[in-house]
């Protein structure tokens, strides 16, 4: 790569591409490069979660988290729609299992509200039965705009629209240092040489600290892992839509989605771990390679949905994938992380995202569009 360019992003998850995208269709910045580390697009956090759209109810009013979701909910619908990918509205049934955690479920339906989200309500146990007839528990707070999509799918969409609008787009090509050159950045990859650049974006998810501090930057992503096991076959189809228990410290807690191919996820659980590449599988099986479901790890997911599923056997139960997000909570510290979009505080053409974790999936198209203006607003 020789010369210089309008726009480098670094980072082929589902924010890179999407701002990538975002910048070519407004026209403005005629050379955009997108840099992913890995040998496919959304080969990571993107592509390893629930594949969830959410509503927009957990996160404080005016919050980054807030914003972004209920503005992307409504938009990556429109998109799978436009290009025929496969998503399902399912809508969504947060849990109380006792009278005293109905107060659980009356801050979120208030918060929810505040932050725009629409058609929310509190049912009984009568209520649950009529929506999830399997399902038990004391009340429930019913979120219809939640819903489902398939992200691989998404991901080929997303690479021949970048392709036809003229983007780069160069995998395996991780980025290793950072320098100010003249009136832009240089950006040097360890595959493909160095190129010029008036802008950066850093949208390097998990990576997204690596790559801020190479400009002397002190960035700290925490990875927190989540498993997911699976239930396929008429067991799954006894559950309609998601079902979420009461959301817990690191996490939504052990939920059911329902995907758009009857497919049932069980999970994900949230446990801090020290690698971002700590992909290997959870330790569930004994020696004869069998799933061994007196294991801790097993149970720590069947117990909880046993509780609120009493039909589901541990029989019913196959290990399926595991993703790691990018937290910026750190460990023995609790509350709210919002995310971070933010100009270094060095060179004023770098623009990095930070702790984009959920509901980052959902937010990507008004992530998109926020980073954009931000580049037009500095690019005059």
């Amino acid at each position: 790569m020789e010369g210089a360019v309008d726009v480098v992003v670094v980072g082929g998850g589902i924010i890179g591409c999407s701002i990538a995208l975002e910048l070519r269709a407004r026209g403005g910045f005629d050379e955009v490069i997108l840099l992913e580390r890995g040998p496919f697009l959304g080969d990571g956090t993107s592509s390893r979660n629930s594949y969830v759209i959410h509503a927009g109810i957990y996160y404080p009013q005016d919050s980054f988290k807030a914003r972004f979701c209920v503005r992307g909910n409504r938009e990556l619908y429109a998109f799978c729609e436009r290009h025929a990918i496969p998503c399902l509205n399912t809508g969504k049934v947060i849990l109380a299992f006792s009278q005293e955690e109905i107060p659980i479920l009356e801050r979120l339906q208030r918060q929810g509200e505040r932050n725009g989200v629409e058609g929310l309500r509190i049912v009984d146990e009568r209520g649950i039965r009529e929506r999830e007839p399997s399902i038990q528990a004391a009340g429930a707070l019913l979120v219809p705009s939640t819903g489902v999509f398939d992200v691989a799918q998404w991901f080929r969409v997303a690479e021949g629209l970048l392709y036809e609008q003229g983007a780069m787009v160069l995998k395996n090509t991780p980025v290793v240092g950072m320098e100010p050159k003249g009136q832009g950045v240089r950006v040097e990859t360890r595959t493909r040489g160095k190129v010029l650049a008036r802008f950066v974006v850093n949208a390097a998810g998990l990576h997204a600290d690596d790559v801020g501090n190479l400009l002397g930057n002190r960035f700290r992503i925490y990875p927190i892992r989540g498993d997911y096991f699976s239930l396929a076959g008429k067991k799954a189809g006894e559950v309609r839509g998601a079902v979420y228990p009461p959301p817990g410290d690191l996490g939504l807690g052990i939920h059911l989605t329902r995907l758009w191919d009857g497919t049932l996820l069980i999970g994900p659980d949230a446990r801090r771990v020290e690698s971002k590449e700590d992909y290997g599988p959870l330790p569930v099986f004994d020696e004869e390679g069998n799933l061994d479901p007196e294991s801790g790890d097993f149970q720590r997911f069947f117990a909880p949905v046993k509780k609120y599923f009493p039909a589901v056997q541990e029989r019913d139960l196959h290990l399926a994938h595991c993703g790691i997000r990018p937290s910026l909570l750190p460990p023995g510290e609790k509350g709210f992380r919002d995310f971070r979009v933010e100009w270094d505080r060095s060179d004023p053409r770098v623009l990095h995202l930070l702790g984009i974790d959920s509901p980052g999936l959902t937010a990507s198209p008004a992530i998109a569009r926020h980073v954009a203006d931000l580049l037009a607003e500095r690019a005059g």
